[in-house]
Parts: C-alpha cells; structure tokens; sequence
C-alpha cells in the first residue's frame, strides 16, 4: 500500500461532497422568482422554522422541494394551486445528494380552480402535438431547394412591427433564395391569429410567426391559438424576440427561434448547404470522355501528318 502525500489535500466523504456542491454555482439565489404549481403538504414538523413540503408541476409529474417559512403553511391547504415568490437554493443532504430547493419568501396568489382547468387542457394540447410529431424544417427547406424550387414561406407579423428587417439582414445572400408572402396583422388580436394561421394553411411550405420582445406576448399562451395551431397542415415555426420562457404556442410549433434574427440565420445557413453540392459539381475539372480521346489522336495524328509533309517539301 502506498504512502499517502502529505501535498495532496485528502478529503472525507462530507468535505468531498461540500466541494462537489460548490461546484453548482446558482447566480439565479440573488434573484427572486415567480414559481406556481400544485402544493402538497408532506405533514412533517418544522426544522428550524421551515417545512419543507412540494410543489408538482401542474403540467405533468416534476416535483420540487418547498422551503416554506411557518408563517406562510398556515396561508395554504393541501391540493390548492399557487403561485409563490422566491429563491432557488440548493440542498447538500447527508447521504450525498444534492438537489434544488425552493425558498418562499411570498405567497403571491391562489390560482382558482378554472385556470387548473385550462392548464390540463394546455398539457392535452401539448401531448397532442407529440403525438402529432414536429416536422423537421431543415429537412424540408433542404429538399425543396435541391428540387431547384425556392420554398414559400408566409411571414406573419404585427401591422406596423419592423422585426422583419432583423430576419432579413440575417438571410443575407441567401434571401432570394426563399419566396416570401408577409402577411401583416394585429398580433394581440387572437381572432386574427387564429385567421391569419388557417388562411394561410396549405398554401406555405411552412408559416412563420415573426414578433420582437415586449409586452403582449401572453397572447401566444391561448388555447384556442393552439388548438388553431394543432390543425395545420403546413409546418409552423416561431420566431418572437424573447428567450425566459416558452409559450403555449411555441411548445405548439414545429421549432422554436428564440429572435427573428435567430430564424434568419437558419434560413441562410440551410439555404448556404443546399447550394454547395451544386457549386462542387461546377468547380470540379471536366474529364474528358473516351469519344472527346478518340477526337484528340485523330487531330494529333492529322497535324503530325502535316508536318511530315511539309518537312519533306523542304528538304526536296
């Protein structure tokens, strides 16, 4: 058995463990966050005047750890659904497992029981369009352009937006390309949306939704925007100038950009791959067929004849 070197910092199982937990470093705990979910009171005494109970993720099974101060656990009940106030720490337990937990510091409201409703109906849509699958646009624009055919791509974006000028300075070259349809309309009207969405269904090789940042954007988190979403033929992308969180319709999309000018570099750089099988063909050297070898002797031939006779001529 080797000696230990007295040089080398020798850890116990709780010290290396303490390293290992410094190594997740969470910037977000000097942050305060909006955290809803299901509560689930685990119906244990407090540990230095906090219980830890759970909060499920409305949407499916994930469960978190809540760190709820006392004052706060008489505000809730078992089974209710709530947005909270807080910060995102982290837990080193004694067996060695490190896992995330929520600090609540405000109870912001209790969601009432109809938008519980609407949140299961906004986890159906998005197992819906699982099932349905997403369609791989790369796949398609790529296939049409090797068609030699430019792919038809309808833009939908507010009346007086200026967002497809970031999408367009991000295509570059590879603009002309693709075949554009703007389709210009009022973006917080959901019955618009919805118009804009089926009317253009069909008749694009894909239908984009362009917006930058900014208020309004929880118009894309409607049902019925969604569902609208689901019944397209033509594939559908997103491209709206935010990046915290995704919207219902976003997780409805074939893919996500998170800015128009993300979804023009896309574009440009699908576009850019489509041409350079086509450019390698014209670069390379032409080589020469055996008929084109057969031309050539034949002139070699008939030239070298020539000169035979005209060196005999000379020398006569």
């Amino acid at each position: 058995m080797n000696k230990i070197d007295e040089t080398e910092t020798t850890h116990t199982p709780i010290s290396l463990m303490a390293v290992f937990a410094d190594a997740f470093k969470i910037e977000p705990n000097k942050q305060s966050f909006l955290l809803r979910g299901i509560y689930q009171d685990r119906k244990r005494n407090s540990y230095r005047g906090y219980y830890f109970d759970r909060l499920k993720d409305e949407r499916g099974g994930q469960i978190i750890t809540l760190k709820l101060p006392e004052k706060l656990k008489q505000q809730v009940a078992d089974g209710g659904f709530y947005c909270f106030q807080g910060q995102l720490q982290k837990d080193v337990r004694w067996d060695g497992v490190i896992e995330p937990v929520f600090l609540v510091t405000r109870l912001v409201q209790q969601i009432a029981d109809d938008d519980v409703g609407r949140a299961d109906i906004r986890a159906t849509l998005r197992q819906a369009k699982v099932g349905q699958g997403y369609g791989d646009l790369e796949a398609k624009l790529r296939a049409i352009l090797a068609e030699g055919q430019r792919p038809h791509i309808a833009l939908i974006s507010g009346k007086t937006s200026i967002v497809l000028l970031d999408l367009f300075a991000a295509l570059k070259q590879a603009r002309n390309s693709y075949q554009f349809s703007e389709q210009r309309i009022n973006l917080l009207d959901k019955e618009a949306i919805i118009h804009a969405l089926l009317a253009a269904d069909e008749k694009f090789d894909l239908i984009a939704i362009i917006r930058g940042g900014g208020p309004g954007l929880q118009i894309f988190d409607d049902v019925e925007i969604a569902e609208a979403a689901l019944q397209l033929k033509s594939d559908l992308a997103t491209a709206v100038g935010h990046a915290q969180d995704e919207t219902l319709l976003e997780q409805i999309a074939d893919q996500r950009f998170t800015t128009p000018t993300a979804f023009g570099t896309f574009l440009r750089e699908t576009g850019v791959a489509s041409q350079e099988p086509a450019n390698a063909k014209t670069t390379k050297p032409t080589q020469a067929t055996p008929a084109n070898r057969l031309v050539i002797w034949i002139l070699l031939a008939a030239m070298l004849l020539t000169l035979g006779v005209l060196l005999g001529m000379a020398l006569s």
